[in-house]
């Protein structure tokens, strides 16, 4: 990947963060804190790209640029499709269950709806951006009660790009276009706000998403600011990172963020094409996707939510589609048995015979792709035989090597590693290695 300076200039200008009505911690929590109370990431290596579902049009699951996506407790995705001006929801396999919205300013209907959420009782809340509102819906679609309106005041907005609930109830609404973030009741009563235009701590320049973690740490998408910003749940700033680049860790317009129940957040990287993820103190962990339309590939990647399994979803705005991407599991152990426990470069015979068997009593008929190696010397024979060779009652696979070739390249004395490598239908991965002596 191609990295990219950019040079920026620092003006000398002091900036102020400004926090209306909500009550101040009596003392601001630092990175190690923050970090210390949450589980960190113990995955590095990018999800696997699972599944997709849409395409452009106006029909049932189709899309005209998807621009926010939130999962229920259930499973259920819903997703605002822009230009369609409609929310339409999900099983958590992609297929259609129902839609509600058209273009307009009425109860019900949107002006390009970005983010949304859904709290603990089913309820919607969408962020109505031309509308300069917050509506709020039952699972099914039924309007319940909308609350905003254009304007600087408290619980005002002009151009709301997206809600977060916490655990009490309370929404979260990133207040475009005035550099801040506001915090509602449920009922949609103001209850405080923070932030400012400029690019200090706890300042803003266009706020895009917002996350809320189960400890109730506030994520924003500072866009402008290229950075995501962390704050306690009453404004108190708490850290910081990123920076304009197209680096590990740096962005180009982050849009959206969310936080996974063990502590790993995942950045929309917008005009990078990518999503990256961190830990909770904003160490960078892993990144994937590039431009394109090809599967793992993004155009403008808008919003991302993830399930309690993991999964994270991706609204790939302008692919006109929803990416589903699970986390890789880290290789199943594989035992290797050498037959018999040396190798005799006397011994007659065509073949050297290993056998394989893999943690977790994984039957061996399920793998797909291997790769079996004696030093240089790939196996000729991967899938000669099963059977419980060693009657532990944990089935074996023998794999056969051809000697002539292995005697060529080893001498009495040497030890030569074997490896195993190679995949299960469902994906899994395995891998194993041993050490045989050489004889003879």
């Amino acid at each position: 990947m191609k990295r990219y300076l950019y040079l920026r200039a620092v003006f000398g200008l002091v900036a102020m963060m400004f926090i209306w009505g909500c009550e101040k911690s009596p003392f601001e929590p630092s990175l190690e804190s923050l970090a210390a109370s949450l589980n960190l990431a113990k995955s590095s290596a990018p999800p696997a790209y699972v599944s997709s579902w849409g395409s452009y049009g106006s029909g049932e699951g189709q899309f005209k640029n998807p621009n926010g996506v939130a999962m229920a407790d259930n499973g259920d995705v819903y997703v605002s499709d822009y230009y369609n001006h409609r929310i339409q929801k999900f099983t958590h396999d992609g297929l259609y269950v129902t839609s509600w919205g058209s273009y307009g300013t009425g109860q019900g209907q949107f002006r390009v709806p970005f983010g949304l959420a859904v709290d603990h009782d089913d309820f919607i809340y969408v962020a109505d951006y031309t509308n300069h509102r917050i509506q709020k819906f039952t699972s099914a679609g039924l309007f319940v009660k909308t609350f905003g309106g254009y304007g600087t005041g408290s619980g005002q907005f002009r151009y709301p790009t997206d809600v977060a609930v916490d655990g009490s109830g309370n929404l979260f609404v990133t207040d475009y276009s005035n550099h801040r973030v506001q915090k509602l009741s449920a009922a949609g009563e103001f209850l405080c706000a923070w932030g400012g235009s400029g690019s200090g701590d706890g300042q803003f320049r266009y706020p895009r998403g917002v996350a809320v973690d189960d400890q109730g740490h506030v994520y924003v998408a500072d866009y402008g600011n290229h950075r995501l910003q962390v704050f306690s749940g009453d404004g108190v700033f708490l850290v910081k990172w990123g920076s304009l680049g197209s680096g590990n860790d740096q962005f180009r317009g982050p849009v959206d963020a969310v936080v996974d129940g063990d502590g790993q957040i995942y950045v929309v990287d917008c005009g990078n094409h990518r999503m990256q993820m961190f830990d909770a103190a904003g160490q960078w962990i892993c990144a994937w996707g590039e431009q394109g339309s090809g599967q793992g590939q993004f155009g403008n990647p808008a919003w991302v939510s993830v399930d309690v399994d993991h999964e994270v979803y991706v609204a790939d705005f302008d692919n006109n589609r929803v990416q589903v991407f699970s986390p890789q599991q880290p290789p199943l152990a594989a035992s290797i048995d050498f037959d018999p426990d040396t190798f005799n470069r006397s011994s007659g015979g065509k073949w050297v015979t290993v056998h394989i068997e893999l943690e977790g009593a994984y039957d061996v008929s399920e793998i797909v792709l291997s790769t079996v190696k004696l030093d240089s010397v790939e196996a000729v024979e991967k899938f000669h035989d099963i059977g419980d060779y060693d009657s532990d009652s944990v089935p074996d696979l023998m794999i056969r090597f051809e000697r002539s070739r292995i005697s060529t390249l080893v001498e009495p004395g040497d030890e030569v590693e074997v490896t195993v490598s190679g995949q299960l239908h469902e994906g899994r991965s395995f891998l194993g290695t041993d050490i045989i002596r050489v004889i003879g």
